[in-house]
């Protein structure tokens, strides 16, 4: 549940932490911060949409705290996009998605709804759902397999063998006729658990759900899953950039080729929107993590990690003991260490976070690819 939707103000008053700690590479991130808060989309059930005021109930939705009294604290960017999940494994509650998409679209903000494969039995389910979302308000869809996919196969109870790549390619037809430019696809940094976490497979899964849509004239956002390790997010999304600007410059710059383009006789074009966990408790986070088969390493702050003496400090044999799991290169760990470090050679907590920060910001200090510490191997 959403109890607080982070904004502008969260991002940054991080912002200026990290500038106060500053190496002059910092001023960088510290904009990147700010646009994030203009820029940022949350997620949400159809159950914590609201509002509920008017109801007596002491639950407060979504559009409650955007209709409370504007705070600092309380804001969102106009017209921000809001994923609605679907979180109950039958037909029906496609009403509640529904009926959630209307009321956010009421408050002026852009709702994207999931559209689970598993949940389908017949094409024509899709084609109604898809229809009833954009009478509701819907501004795209994120396609998606479902949880329960390979049993409701099993079961003979989808259609969609293929799960979102299969609907994707079958009804992408749909997107045109309802006059919806845009599709959503999922993302995965870690790897899809469905094949064994390789990143050249889920590569590929990935490249094949996209190819179509783009060949179609319809523009792809690949929003991902959440991650909680930072380097190996980051390794995926510079990869993953590549890739799409590879099948982009492959496929024909006009709809004259092979009938590309669609309608619009222009080929589609990618773009992407990173996810990451929202404020929750660790134990909730943990769960959370353990259903979407996301490694849970990074829930615990990487310094506590390292601060194995429980001292509030880090020293550089930490550091290097530590370099492949935080993706530090190895060769710049000490110079990045003298930098940031007290006169007694020891690192805090603010002084640690701003070392790997300088790390992120400075493409000289690109991250490796992060490794497993020695207790979570094999």
């Amino acid at each position: 549940a959403v109890a607080r939707p982070p904004g502008v103000p969260a991002a940054a008053a991080a912002a200026a932490a990290i500038s106060s700690m500053s190496p002059p590479s910092i001023g960088r991130l510290e904009r990147r911060l700010v646009s994030l808060g203009e820029t940022l989309s949350l997620e949400v059930a159809p159950g914590d949409v609201g509002p509920y005021a008017h109801t007596g109930k002491k639950k407060k939705g979504l559009l409650d705290l955007l209709a409370e009294e504007p705070s600092p604290g309380c804001s969102l960017p106009s017209h921000a996009v809001v994923y609605v999940n679907m979180v109950k494994a039958f037909y029906t509650h496609f009403d509640e998605v529904a009926a959630a998409v209307a009321a956010l679209s009421a408050a002026g903000l852009m709702p994207v709804p999931h559209l689970p494969a598993a949940r389908f039995s017949s094409p024509s389910q899709v084609g109604e759902q898809m229809r009833a979302m954009v009478r509701a308000g819907a501004a795209d869809f994120l396609v998606v397999g479902g949880n329960d996919l390979r049993e409701r196969v099993e079961a003979n109870e989808c259609c969609y063998k293929g799960g979102a790549s299969a609907l994707l390619e079958q009804e992408r037809g749909r997107w045109h006729d309802l006059g919806t430019t845009g599709a959503t696809v999922a993302g995965h940094p870690e790897g899809l658990p469905a094949l064994g976490f390789c990143p050249s497979a889920t590569a590929a899964v990935l490249a094949g759900k996209v190819r179509p849509l783009l060949e179609a004239g319809i523009d792809v956002t690949i929003v991902t899953q959440f991650c909680f390790d930072a380097n190996k997010l980051l390794k995926w999304l510079a990869r993953t950039r590549r890739d799409m600007a590879a099948l982009e410059a492959e496929l024909p710059r006009s709809g004259a080729a092979a009938g590309a383009g669609g309608a619009s006789g222009r080929c589609g074009r990618t773009r992407f929107r990173i996810g990451l966990p929202g404020p929750a408790p660790r134990k909730k986070l943990e769960k959370i993590a353990y259903i979407c088969e996301v490694d849970p390493l990074f829930i615990k702050p990487a310094f506590s990690l390292l601060d194995t003496e429980s001292d509030g400090l880090v020293g550089l044999g930490q550091l290097e003991e530590f370099s492949d799991t935080l993706g530090l290169p190895r060769g710049a760990v000490r110079a990045l260490h003298a930098r940031h470090a007290s006169g007694d050679g020891a690192l805090g907590r603010a002084q640690f976070n701003a070392l790997l920060a300088e790390a992120a910001a400075r493409p000289a200090l690109a991250p490796r690819s992060a490794a497993p510490p020695p207790d979570a191997a094999g």
